[in-house]
């Protein structure tokens, strides 16, 4: 036989019952549950606001590109420098007398320099040889002066002399002054000579080689050829041209 059991408790009509430790449990999961969700949903707002501050300048720069391609400029040719050109100064070169003219203009012929190269000028001399195989000619260098010149020469270191001097000229060769002067290829030569008709006189021209082999003295006739001499006293005029006999006159002296 059954014994009376307890009653449970007695609960006023309309008040709460108290709590079962099921139903706490589901309280407390219920709890953690929203407080995950809500650590979640703040995460996943934090990522989305970083993610999206991030995108931005990717989607502004995606908009804006950072080269704009630009057609290519058109090339600006300079100028091109323009060379003045250069004039050379110009080489004035004495013009050689033909012969009959030769005498100097200022009545003394020119005159070197002792120790240095024959400059240009129409030289006057006795001649002394002829090299054929190198090319060259010497003459003693003396100096001719004819007109005024002669004139105030004698004045000046002669005053006894006869003054004006006879056929107008003197020639001064107080030292020998042997030059050894090369000869163009092309260099002319003329001798004086008489003209056979009217006595007059008159120039011949010869090859090198003829004049190298003439003689001292002998023919003097214009149409002797080779035998036409030297001219009795062998003086010529040396037209030296850059340091080169160019032409070779020879002077008739009475």
């Amino acid at each position: 036989m059954t014994g009376p059991q307890n009653p449970p408790p007695w609960a006023e009509p309309g008040a709460p019952a108290e709590p079962t430790e099921t139903t706490r449990r589901r309280a407390a999961w219920l709890l953690w549950a929203l407080l995950g969700i809500a650590v979640l949903a703040v995460a996943v707002l934090a990522y989305l606001l970083l993610r999206g501050n991030a995108d931005e300048p990717a989607a502004d720069a995606a908009a804006t590109p950072t080269t704009q391609a630009t057609e290519p400029a058109e090339e600006t040719q300079e100028p091109e420098a323009t060379t003045e050109p250069t004039e050379e100064p110009e080489v004035v070169t004495m013009p050689l007398k033909p012969p009959g003219e030769q005498l100097p203009e200022s009545g003394i012929s020119a005159i070197p320099l002792v120790g240095q190269p024959l400059e240009d000028g129409d030289y006057f001399g006795y001649l002394k040889g002829v090299d054929l195989s190198g090319g060259t000619v010497d003459f003693d260098v003396a100096i001719f002066y004819i007109g005024q010149a002669a004139i105030d020469y004698l004045t000046a270191n002669d005053p006894t002399a006869e003054n004006p001097p006879p056929n107008d000229f003197i020639i001064v060769n107080d030292v020998e002054n042997v030059r050894t002067v090369p000869l163009s290829p092309d260099v002319r030569v003329w001798d004086w000579c008489n003209q056979t008709s009217g006595g007059e006189l008159g120039f011949a021209e010869r090859t090198v080689t003829e004049w190298a082999a003439a003689p001292a003295g002998g023919e003097m006739a214009c149409d002797a050829g080779p035998a036409l001499s030297h001219g009795w006293n062998e003086t010529y005029w040396f037209q030296v041209r850059d340091g080169i006999v160019m032409q070779v006159i020879g002077q008739y002296l009475p």
